[in-house]
């Protein structure tokens, strides 16, 4: 019988005890420090220095390319979502002056074009077509804790603007919530999240100038990036090229048949 790689983590990983296995289920309760500054989502999420979230995709050889290595940010409902853990390159967000996603060459052109078309139809296969928020927030909505943002990105408080596909980027929350909860109630703004205890204690975060999916909805010609030290940061989308990570959810029926989730043995998988 296949396991199934969100059940495993949902059901193995996850032990009932938020923090254990650097993973935190955001049901909005817990007994830790910033427990009620969870999502609220009922997602499960991998948070803190380095946990062994680490999955080898596109790739079967025994020892894993630094290449082929992802690390899961989380499960969201069935689906298990990976970001590569290196830079795909740099790349501009667009090479016109939009913020709209469905308008840009790196999402059209690089991320759904060439990146996935050259992972192979077995690996492409195990990728869900997801609807990615990509209404985006404002300037002053980025100066906030990662709750609050999320809001603004996703649930709630965002605008209504959507995209199908199978890649994207992550979101200014994704990153939030891989910190420590010690840093849940910090602003993602500068004075916030570049002070060593959060950059030190996310593992997400590799000291680069990254790029994410969302805009600036101020503008009709900003997105949002990471900047090397740490905060979140905007800017024209034509005037920065910047680090790509590319980042996709799992089919729900993607199996785990090894590995325990370091980078020296990280989940194999196969499309159940």
């Amino acid at each position: 019988m296949k396991l199934y790689l969100a059940d495993y983590i949902k059901n193995v990983v996850y032990t009932g005890n938020d923090g254990d296995n650097g993973l935190y289920y955001h049901d909005g309760v817990g007994s830790y420090t910033n427990a009620d500054q969870e999502a609220g989502d009922n997602s499960y999420r991998y948070a803190g220095a380095n946990p062994n979230n680490y999955v080898c995709f596109a790739s079967d050889v025994e020892t894993c390319p630094t290449d082929n290595l992802y690390r899961i940010i989380g499960v969201f409902g069935d689906l298990v979502k990976l970001i590569k853990s290196t830079s795909l390159g740099n790349y501009y967000w667009n090479d016109s002056r939009s913020n709209t996603w469905s308008d840009s060459t790196l999402n059209t052109g690089t991320l759904n074009g060439t990146y996935l078309n050259g992972l192979g139809t077995t690996w492409s296969d195990m990728i869900e077509t997801t609807t990615w928020k990509v209404g985006g927030i404002t300037s002053s909505e980025r100066s906030n804790p990662p709750k609050t943002v999320y809001g603004y990105e996703i649930t709630n408080n965002s605008i209504g603007t959507t995209y199908n596909a199978k890649i994207g980027l992550m979101y200014i929350s994704d990153y939030g919530y891989t910190a420590s909860p010690a840093n849940w109630t910090t602003i993602l703004d500068f004075g916030g999240y570049n002070d060593s205890t959060n950059t030190s204690n996310n593992w997400i975060y590799l000291g680069l100038d990254e790029l994410t999916i969302t805009r600036n909805s101020d503008t009709a010609d900003q997105v949002f990036f990471l900047d090397a030290t740490g905060y979140v940061f905007n800017n024209r989308v034509i005037d920065y090229y910047l680090n790509v990570r590319p980042t996709f959810y799992l089919k729900s029926n993607v199996a785990i048949t090894s590995g325990d989730g370091s980078s020296s043995n990280p989940y194999r998988l196969t499309l159940g």
